[in-house]
């Protein structure tokens, strides 16, 4: 019964993970005319990413709980337990000591991918520092007075959206001709979401394709939306 119950809870924590980061996608597909309200945005991406990763590891230590005592009580108290960036870093660390790249041309793009575009890594390091307290910045520098130590949400958003611009040239160019009448920023918002789909799929395959064992593939109909996400359909979809 115990281990039902464990299973029952581990789909219904890979379901809600899915549904904030739909959330949060649809959220992103809404700013524009006016709308600006990237908070809400990043916090279900945020929240959903870090469900999401920490299923993965435990599907992993599933059946260590020495492991998954250790990670419980250690590695996942305090701040650092939000960090999204250290949970991917696990998660790649367990992918490469399996060689999980080379063992199919998906795998080898996917891990390519997270390790080498920086668009991804800035909006991974974002959504982390919200995720660790940055979501609290104003009422930190209210009370606190905390000026270095935390990173602004909206200063962090503000430089993917620069970065993305910058290297787009079809965006810039269009840019610097008329700011005003180009209206890039839905194009910006749309590039966003597209990177975060391609890094959802990959990370959506790691149930099917990495060595994380039967119960990663039992559970991933869970993930359904991303795992199976074709080239042609990122960043057409509606959330």
């Amino acid at each position: 019964m115990n281990e039902i119950r464990r299973k029952l809870c581990l789909l219904n924590e890979i379901e809600t993970s899915v549904k904030f980061i739909k959330m949060g996608l649809g959220d992103m597909q809404k700013i524009g005319d006016g709308n600006d309200f990237y908070e809400g945005s990043i916090l279900s991406l945020s929240f959903g990413l870090e469900k999401l990763l920490k299923c993965l590891i435990v599907i992993k230590y599933w059946n260590n709980p020495t492991e998954l005592k250790k990670l419980h009580s250690n590695a996942w108290t305090g701040k650092k337990g939000h960090n999204l960036e250290l949970l991917l870093e696990e998660i790649i660390d367990l992918c490469e000591k399996a060689n999980y790249s080379s063992k199919f041309p998906a795998a080898k793009v996917d891990i390519d991918f997270i390790h080498g575009n920086e668009d991804l890594k800035n909006l991974i390091s974002v959504l982390s520092d919200f995720a660790q307290g940055g979501r609290f910045y104003n009422l930190d520098i209210i009370m606190l007075g905390f000026t270095d130590e935390k990173i602004n949400p909206s200063d962090g958003w503000q430089k993917i959206e620069a970065s993305i611009l910058y290297n787009r040239s079809d965006l810039k160019e269009k840019f610097v001709k008329d700011p005003i009448a180009a209206n890039v920023g839905p194009e910006i918002v749309k590039e966003i979401i597209c990177i975060l789909e391609r890094f959802l799929r990959s990370i959506s395959r790691l149930f099917t394709l990495a060595d994380f064992g039967d119960l990663a593939k039992q559970v991933s109909p869970k993930i359904f939306d991303f795992l199976f996400l074709k080239d042609e359909d990122i960043g057409r979809k509606v959330y």
